[in-house]
């Protein structure tokens, strides 16, 4: 025990002088520093291209409806045969294919206000993704009647489609990026004026 003590000065400054695998060292060193940048770099490169994806399937579901239903079948939730079919081949037609999730969407009357926002009127219908969906009330008068927020404004509500698309974005490098902090869950709303 004592001799090892002794020697211990000498083993450090032994191996302290001894430069053997220091390239191999410092190379293991700064990988390690650039693998967090460099997977967060490549993850959020697909995660944005699969939001602009995800932005591309409720467009399309939401063009979709307008081709479908506008203007003879409206309103379209009820009138409409073949809608729910049209929505999901078109929120499935873009690279995230089935992935992209139609949710439930809705259907109403809606008068732009005098601050130029849309607002429903009367009752929203519903347009679910199987079965039958509920019709939207039509309010009675132009848009003007229905209260002093939508003064000046003479037109006929506006019926409108308000499709919304789901995706689940999994990270490609789980862990070592920092995508791995960010919901995961995407979700995009188009709104399609059908009449």
């Amino acid at each position: 025990m004592i001799g090892l003590v002794t020697e211990l000065p000498r083993i450090v400054r032994r191996y302290l002088a001894d430069r053997r695998g220091a390239a191999a060292a410092e190379f293991a060193l700064w990988t390690a520093a650039f693998i967090v940048p460099t997977s967060s770099a490549i993850d959020l490169s697909f995660y944005s291209y699969e939001k602009m994806e995800l932005n591309n399937a409720a467009q399309a579901a939401a063009q979709a409806a307008w081709a479908t239903c506008a203007p003879s079948s409206v309103p379209a939730a009820t009138k409409c045969a073949g809608l729910q079919t049209a929505l999901a081949t078109a929120a499935h037609s873009t690279g995230l294919g089935a992935a992209a999730a139609l949710q439930p969407s809705t259907e109403g009357f809606y008068c732009l206000t005098a601050a130029g926002a849309l607002q429903l009127v009367g009752t929203a219908g519903s347009i679910p993704t199987s079965g039958a969906g509920t019709a939207p009330t039509p309010p009675s008068g132009n848009c003007a009647a229905q209260g002093a927020s939508f003064a000046g404004n003479t037109q006929s509500p506006g019926d409108y489609v308000q499709i919304t698309v789901h995706y689940t974005y999994t990270p490609l490098f789980k862990g070592l990026s920092v995508l791995s902090l960010v919901p995961t869950v995407m979700s995009r709303t188009a709104w399609m004026r059908l009449a």
